[in-house]
């Protein structure tokens, strides 16, 4: 009991997380979108270069050099008892910028039963991703680069493990206002299944992302097409049936027309740039919005809105996503130069001599 108990509340967590085209994998939470600058453009944003190191969990090819010396850190409060969390740090080594972190995410407390209904005392879910990266400017317009990532699975007395590669492209126009990103995630094999003869894969993301700023405006409009592996984003159980698009589950499954499966690989994101310490962000996701809402009152399921703010040398993140009408995420992140922390304390220091 308690072990069909752990693996329907697995499934049943990663649809949450990840609509539809979720669900089939161990590691969907490998496909969270990590940071509030992410979160808040519904993840339109991986051919947008930054200072922030979050963004090349979802793109290493993004690596440049405002990044060097930056720490990053991020927490969700997601839904119910669920949270999680991202941190990352660029360094360099013998002139070649690397960068480094952890992600995880933690579902709560639970109560354990055995075969016989008897109790077994409270235990966790959580899941770990420790990864590692770099990038190759190839031309002065194309940047390579590429992650590798170690997962880690605790679901009471059953692990997992497994490994993931990332693969990313960089392409900016020499004004720098046209930015394209293209990435292959999260491809990798299982080294260790939760449990013998059930095979769990890698949840496989191949992305494309067009980022335009307006001449002589503060807007920049980001566009991203995603899981591109997935021509048909009905989501298909293991034994073949389709997916039933309606709340009401004595309803027959709803055909999904051309136009709407074609939407629902797209995200848009929207910037505001108040100046150079300033941004405001909208974020739309169709494939939310359809999958994740009731037919009678949407809402703003789908939409996501955030902030950046810079305050002496730190850049304070913010974002909230719709994910159900009455349900909503807030995230939060902090991105400081560890630099001038050491630069700060050594003139102190030599002043006090």
């Amino acid at each position: 009991m308690k072990k069909g108990l752990l693996l329907c509340y697995l499934l049943a967590a990663n649809l949450l997380i990840w609509a539809q085209a979720g669900g089939r994998y161990t590691n969907e939470f490998l496909n969270l979108k990590l940071s509030p600058v992410i979160s808040a453009l519904q993840g339109a944003n991986i051919a947008q270069l930054s200072a922030d190191p979050s963004v090349l969990v979802r793109n290493p090819a993004l690596l440049n050099e405002k990044m060097k010396n930056r720490l990053n850190v991020s927490y969700n409060n997601y839904i119910k008892d669920i949270n999680f969390g991202n941190l990352g740090y660029v360094f360099e080594i013998k002139g070649q910028a690397i960068h480094a972190g952890m992600l995880y995410i933690n579902y709560g407390q639970f109560d354990g039963y055995d075969e016989t209904g008897q109790s077994t005392g409270k235990f966790s879910v959580n899941n770990y991703a420790f990864y590692t990266g770099t990038a190759k400017k190839l031309t002065d317009r194309l940047t390579l680069g590429g992650n590798f990532k170690f997962i880690y699975n605790q679901s009471e007395s059953y692990f997992s493990s497994g490994m993931a590669l990332d693969a990313g492209l960089h392409y900016k126009d020499s004004s720098g206002n046209t930015n394209m990103g293209f990435v292959i995630r999260n491809a990798g094999v299982t080294l260790k299944n939760y449990t013998k003869n059930i095979k769990e894969g890698m949840p496989l993301n191949i992305e494309f992302s067009y980022s335009k700023k307006l001449e002589h405006t503060p807007f920049r409009f980001n566009l991203l097409l995603h899981n591109l592996q997935q021509l048909d984003m009905r989501y298909v159980r293991r034994d073949g049936a389709s997916q039933n698009t309606s709340l009401d589950a004595s309803a027959l499954p709803k055909k999904i027309s051309i136009g709407d499966n074609a939407l629902r690989h797209l995200s848009l994101g929207t910037e505001l740039l108040l100046g150079e310490f300033t941004h405001l962000r909208l974020g739309y996701n169709h494939q939310m919005r359809r999958e994740l809402s009731p037919e009678n009152r949407k809402k703003l399921t789908g939409f996501a809105w955030g902030f950046g703010i810079e305050l002496y040398k730190i850049h304070v993140n913010y974002a909230s996503s719709a994910f159900f009408p009455g349900i909503t995420t807030n995230q939060f992140s902090i991105v400081f130069n560890i630099a001038t922390i050491y630069t700060k304390k050594s003139n102190i220091n030599k002043s006090e001599q």
